[in-house]
């Protein structure tokens, strides 16, 4: 994948591990660890996919919402160790292009990965 993935997790070891298991996957990852970074980063760098820890951020329906509007050319994938996260039902339903659990299982983020490099690139 030619652009990077942004990982945003409040967590900064878990973030870490998460980027470097996906650069031995050979995706470029970058890091960041609160929504704010999330949204400088996106402001200044051209990203394909967005990977948050809806967990650890401090996020609603309204926030996801204005982010996704304001980058349309991103795809956010969502993390969580919830089986279900009534508060972020909207999200999840219409901004958030899938929703994966903690822990991670790598091998299903770079199907979701080549998904929306297949899908961007048609």
């Amino acid at each position: 994948m030619e652009e990077p993935v942004v990982v945003a997790d409040a967590n900064k070891t878990y973030c870490r591990e998460l980027c470097a298991m996906l650069e031995v996957r050979h995706y470029r990852s970058t890091p960041v660890y609160s929504f704010q970074d999330l949204e400088r980063y996106l402001q200044k760098n051209i990203c394909l996919a967005a990977v948050l820890n809806i967990n650890t951020l401090s996020i609603d329906n309204r926030i996801i919402r204005e982010l996704t509007k304001q980058n349309p050319g991103v795809y956010f994938l969502g993390l969580t160790n919830k089986p279900t996260n009534p508060d972020l039902k909207e999200a999840l339903c219409y901004h958030i292009f899938a929703c994966l659990t903690i822990p991670i299982d790598l091998d299903e983020l770079v199907y979701w990965l080549r998904c929306i490099y297949e899908d961007a690139t048609g």
